[in-house]
């Protein structure tokens, strides 16, 4: 499964519907070759369809010039349900990047994201190379904006300490950017991406809650978990997995589907995942339901699971979910 076939929240095909019918398009018009019913509720999309229904946006307007940063004035972080609110509960704007990275797909962001450090400072890097030229502009400039705007809701005041480059040129939209923004970009600048000083990063944030961030995390997890399965190779592995006890290892899968360990790593790669991320998700999956039900330590789940320790064990977890497997456990036993 690609990154463009994964489901996301559908928060960004709203609002690209919500500018069309503002300029007159019908919203049969915008979601044509999509599979998406306009006269029924959408909750999920893919990748694929978002970028579909930009594009038919596109096509339908003499000028797209000023629409990204429109589609970006939007964006709150109450727009994103749980996944929000679990950002508006983090003690700081760096928790809250960390925090996002766990569920990209929960957030109307179609540009790929990476944090890295840069000198004394980090930089957020927005990747939109595999976005549509004819749309590329308008999707970036909305992403940026929609981060900013987050950052400077879970640090609840003025962004300080911070510098955006962006690879486009400056059009006449320049100063509703500015506005939007509320910091004046590079333009034409190598890459997109929006540099932080630690000061801001580790601002405490005014509205921190951490039983809430708990409560939201664990909403986000559920609804994750309530998906339909995969399909093709992945969804064998993850089949194969669910059913077998003990650590994760590849070669028996393998062997299990009659193919090469490389030829299997070959395979997910074209479908957009890996046997790691596949043996994270079970293991993930098996450690949510082993926490629920209360009947085992940190400690034995761990050992469940094939991790060497309750220290292992716990780090992978929070990798996953960012809570410690003790702030899971008494969330769900308090439902």
């Amino acid at each position: 499964m690609s990154h463009w076939e994964v489901p996301r929240t559908a928060i960004g095909v709203r609002h690209l519907l919500a500018a069309a019918r503002e300029r007159g398009i019908e919203a049969s018009d915008a979601l044509a070759g999509t599979g998406l019913d306009a006269d029924r509720s959408i909750d999920e999309v893919t990748g694929w369809q978002e970028l579909a229904v930009a594009r038919n946006l596109a096509r339908a307007l003499p000028d797209t010039t000023g629409l990204g940063v429109a589609l970006g004035r939007r964006l709150h972080l109450v727009s994103y349900g749980a996944a929000g609110l679990a950002a508006l509960a983090c003690s700081t704007p760096r928790n809250a990047l960390q925090l996002a990275r766990h569920f990209p797909d929960r957030l109307a962001v179609l540009s790929r994201t990476e944090l890295e450090e840069v000198g004394h400072r980090s930089a957020l890097r927005f990747d939109a190379g595999r976005i549509p030229a004819d749309v590329r502009r308008m999707l970036l400039e909305r992403d940026v904006i929609a981060v900013t705007t987050a950052l400077r809701e879970v640090a609840g005041r003025p962004l300080t300490g911070l510098t955006i480059d962006l690879e486009l040129g400056r059009d006449a939209a320049h100063d509703d950017l500015v506005e939007a923004l509320q910091i004046t970009p590079t333009y034409d600048a190598p890459a997109t991406r929006l540099l932080m000083d630690d000061a801001f990063l580790d601002t405490p944030a005014p509205q921190a809650d951490p039983d809430a961030l708990v409560e939201a995390m664990v909403d986000v997890a559920q609804h994750l978990d309530r998906r339909p399965p995969r399909s093709n190779v992945a969804g064998a592995v993850v089949a194969f997995l669910e059913r077998s006890p003990g650590p994760p290892r590849l070669e028996p899968v393998a062997a299990a589907l009659h193919t090469t360990p490389r030829t299997l790593r070959r395979q997910l790669a074209a479908e957009g995942t890996s046997f790691r991320a596949l043996a994270d998700e079970v293991r993930r999956a098996r450690a949510d339901a082993l926490l629920a039900e209360g009947r085992l330590s940190v400690e034995q789940i761990g050992i469940e699971l094939g991790y060497a320790d309750a220290a292992a064990f716990s780090h992978a977890f929070r990798r996953w979910t960012g809570l410690s497997p003790s702030q899971f456990r008494r969330s769900a036993s308090a439902r």
